[in-house]
This record gives structure tokens, C-alpha cells and sequence, in this order.
């Protein structure tokens, strides 16, 4: 009977340990069965943000985004960009608002997540690319609610050195995400339909998340479509909505989660 009640409290202790684990959100996307599969039930709206979406409307006064009344207007979270791969010195440069923006968002209670504009194409350029970026969360003790992505968005006005194919645009997509993964942190890989949808492997979409950008001509897409059956986020538009709290005449992408 002794053996037996040791027992007991120790499947008593185990399972108050795992309790307390899930309570506190230690989690990571490695102790996720399926981080790329979707939820088609959750929904949550939001934006992505950087220096540029602002720069020229706001004469760069990055006090002129409202976290604040943003969240009030019904965002529910904002992508910034964290930073970029310069095409003139080809050395990743962060985006000049984004600290202000983080100490704004986190002021006005604001879940967050991150980007990063790649220029590379090679499994060992993403795990640079990924190990500068948590290099910048971890020296400024940063955290978000959201996934860390890679804009893989290859060729779009020039901007890329090479088209990649196949396993090609796989292994660097591998690099940023394993990487991060190994860190304990959330990865994802953002682009349109010809880097993400059309080049990444089912394997890989079942593991990691993807974000999506197309952009129908029908007002208000993501009333009418359901993207959830193959991205984890789709942004339904580059211009032409805005939340409270930014300027009128920004260009903000716009996006729809189906992720909680």
C-alpha cells in the first residue's frame, strides 16, 4: 500500500508540474505537435508595420503611430519589421523605428511579432540572418506574442539576386526556422504564392508556420475568403485600410491570423 501511495504522489507531482508548464506558456514550437497545421475557428486582425509605412506621411515622427488607439480601433496585433538585408552592402541593417515602435506597443499593451526582408540563398545566409535577429531580441530582452518570420518574397522589384526553386528556397527556409526553433523561439516564413505556396513542401508547411500575402480586388477579402486550409496568416492587403492611430494617407498591410 506504501508503493502504491508513492506512486500516486509521484503521477500527482508530474502532473502538477505539467500543468504549471502549460499555465505558464513555456511551450515552444518544438513541443508543438503540427506548428504548421491550421485552425479554421480562431480569427484575429492586424497590421505589419515599419519604418517605411509611415516615413514619408509622417515626415518620420514615429510618435504619430497610436499604439493605443490602434488596438482601441480593433487591431489585434502588429508585425514589425525588425530589421533588413541593405542590397547596396548587402549587411542586415535594423529598421529604424523599430525599437520605438516595441517600447509603444508594449506601452499600450500591444501583441507583437516580427520580420525580417531577406536578400539571401543559402541554408547558412537564413541562420546569419536568423541568429542577428535574436541576437537584437535577446540584447534588448524583447519578447512576442506573435512568430518570428523570414520575407522570402524572392524577385519582387528586383530586389533578389536569384529566383529560387524547389529545394533551394526550402533549405533556406530551413535555416531560419530550425534555428530559431532551436532557440526557443517561434519561426515562420512570410511571401506570395510563388515563394511560399508554390515552392515550399507540404512536409515543411505541416511543421513551420506561413504567412501569406495576396491581394484580391474584392473590398473587405477576408469577409468572403478563407485562406486557413494552407497559411497560418494572410495579409489581404497593401493600401487602403487603415486602424485609428495612423496616418491617413499610410500605406498599411493588413492582415487576418487564424492562429490563436
Amino acid at each position: 500500500m506504501k508503493t502504491i501511495k508513492h506512486l500516486f504522489a509521484f503521477c500527482l507531482a508530474l502532473a502538477m508540474l505539467f500543468a504549471m508548464v502549460v499555465a505558464s506558456g513555456v511551450f515552444t514550437a518544438s513541443a508543438i505537435s503540427g506548428a504548421g497545421l491550421q485552425q479554421t475557428t480562431f480569427r484575429s486582425y492586424g497590421a505589419d508595420i515599419s519604418f517605411w509605412n509611415v516615413s514619408v506621411s509622417s515626415g518620420n515622427d514615429y510618435s504619430r503611430v497610436d499604439f493605443a488607439k490602434m488596438k482601441a480601433s480593433g487591431c489585434d496585433y502588429v508585425i514589425l519589421r525588425i530589421g533588413y538585408e541593405a542590397r547596396a552592402t548587402r549587411q542586415n541593417v535594423i529598421d529604424s523605428a523599430f525599437i520605438e515602435y516595441y517600447k509603444r506597443g508594449r506601452a499600450a499593451g500591444m501583441p507583437m511579432g516580427v520580420y525580417f526582408y531577406q536578400l539571401g540563398d543559402t541554408y547558412e545566409k537564413a541562420v546569419e540572418d536568423a541568429q542577428w535577429v535574436i541576437n537584437i531580441i535577446e540584447e534588448n530582452d524583447m519578447y512576442f506574442e506573435y512568430p518570428i518570420y523570414y520575407d522570402v518574397e524572392d524577385l519582387k522589384n528586383g530586389d533578389k539576386p536569384v529566383n529560387l526553386q524547389g529545394q533551394a528556397m526550402e533549405n533556406l527556409c530551413l535555416g531560419w526556422c530550425e534555428t530559431l526553433e532551436k532557440a526557443g523561439y517561434f519561426p515562420g516564413i512570410y511571401g506570395g504564392g510563388w515563394s511560399v505556396i508554390d515552392k515550399l513542401s507540404d512536409d515543411f508547411r505541416s511543421k513551420y508556420d506561413t504567412w501569406y500575402a495576396a491581394y484580391p480586388s474584392a473590398q473587405n477579402p477576408h469577409l468572403t475568403t478563407d485562406k486557413s486550409n494552407y497559411c497560418g496568416m494572410w495579409q489581404y492587403a497593401d493600401h487602403g485600410y487603415n486602424y485609428d492611430g495612423i496616418p491617413a494617407n499610410a500605406n498599411l498591410d493588413v492582415n487576418v491570423c487564424y492562429k490563436d
